[in-house]
């Protein structure tokens, strides 16, 4: 019988605990209802941030590199969607010739052989010395010189042109940025290899804007949080600005994990197709603490959200802000409210639906 008197004993302990948190006192004279009002503490609790949000990338157009002319079948694609591209990427072989991009302020628009001079010249020895075939102690300039031709000699061998001395823009396909990242390969193994100006590869749409808006009212402050986790993968650490926007990089890698058709996982994309949107969580990396009250102490009214601080006389109400909320019935806030303060947390039982008069 032991068991069981300690359970009764354990179960008489648990009751008085509760009776001293849940105290019934008398209704203040402006709370007309007969019902009892119910009081408890204001607490604070310190826990890892774990908040539903929503993603939403606006994406500007998909750019799309062309070909520069060169002809023949293609023998093997380099290059996969979600690949990144960069200057001297190998895209594809085509008859034994391997098309590589190349980056410049303009595209090639000429064969250029020693003698040659112009701007285009000088990107192509800027090009050839990110290479590696030019010195970087030859300079950039406007002619094709003897150590120009020397390079381009050894670039053309390399990519299967022979011994050939002139620099033919066909072989290249031609980029204007430092790196990005593959969207579609319009090219395929056994197929002709483009004509001029018609597309290779279609990347990745550029990231116009990327803002994180918090679910249930919730505030985020600005930061760091650990994981943004939009796919059935973290997506690693996001930084928000104080807009609630996301960095361009970030927004960028967000987008490319992104499916674009609807998913199980609660991701989805919508339409128009340039807009991305996403529900996930927002994990922090950091323990933060947090005011919290029940949530059945919180009144709403037009003026806003409150809790009816426990004082003589009359209960007093507070002006707080909702942070968050937890499935246990628990409202994070944020207001003038010390710890352990006493509230109210029967309000509507007691026909309270007014913050006014507000104590700002």
């Amino acid at each position: 019988m032991r068991p069981v008197i300690a359970s009764v004993g354990l179960a008489a302990c648990i009751a008085a605990s509760l009776a001293a948190f849940f105290v019934a006192r008398p209704a203040p004279d402006h709370l007309t209802n007969s019902a009892t009002p119910v009081v408890g503490l204001v607490s604070q609790n310190k826990a890892s941030l774990h908040e539903s949000a929503q993603l939403t990338i606006e994406l500007g157009d998909a750019p799309e590199l062309l070909a520069s002319g060169l002809s023949g079948r293609v023998v093997e694609v380099f290059l996969h969607t979600g690949d990144t591209i960069e200057h001297g990427t190998q895209v594809a072989q085509v008859d034994g010739r391997t098309v590589i991009a190349f980056q410049s302020d303009a595209p090639f628009w000429r064969t250029l052989r020693l003698g040659d001079s112009g701007p285009d010249v000088t990107e192509l020895q800027c090009g050839l010395q990110g290479l590696g075939y030019l010195s970087d102690e030859e300079p950039c300039d406007v002619k094709f010189s003897r150590a120009t031709q020397t390079a381009v000699r050894d670039f053309n061998t390399d990519l299967g042109l022979g011994n050939l001395t002139t620099f033919d823009p066909s072989i290249v396909l031609w980029i204007p940025f430092e790196t990005s990242v593959v969207g579609e390969v319009l090219v395929e193994q056994g197929e002709w290899y483009p004509n001029q100006a018609n597309p290779v590869l279609r990347l990745t749409p550029e990231v116009i804007s990327a803002r994180v808006t918090p679910a249930n009212s919730v505030r985020f402050d600005p930061g760091t949080y650990g994981t943004l986790t939009f796919t059935s993968e973290p997506t690693g650490d996001l930084t928000v600005n104080q807009d609630l926007t996301l960095d361009p990089a970030t927004a960028a890698r967000i987008a490319s994990s992104i499916p674009t058709a609807p998913a199980s996982d609660g991701t989805e994309a919508v339409a128009p197709q340039n807009v991305l949107k996403a529900s996930g969580f927002v994990d922090g990396s950091e323990s933060i603490e947090r005011i919290e009250v029940p949530t059945a102490a919180i009144v709403e009214d037009a003026s806003g959200s409150c809790v009816l601080l426990n004082t003589p006389a009359t209960p007093t109400p507070i002006v707080v802000t909702i942070s968050g909320s937890s499935v246990t019935g628990v409202t994070y806030v944020e207001g003038d409210l010390a710890i352990d303060a006493e509230i109210i947390l029967n309000p509507s039982d007691l026909g309270t639906t007014s913050c006014s008069p507000l104590q700002r």
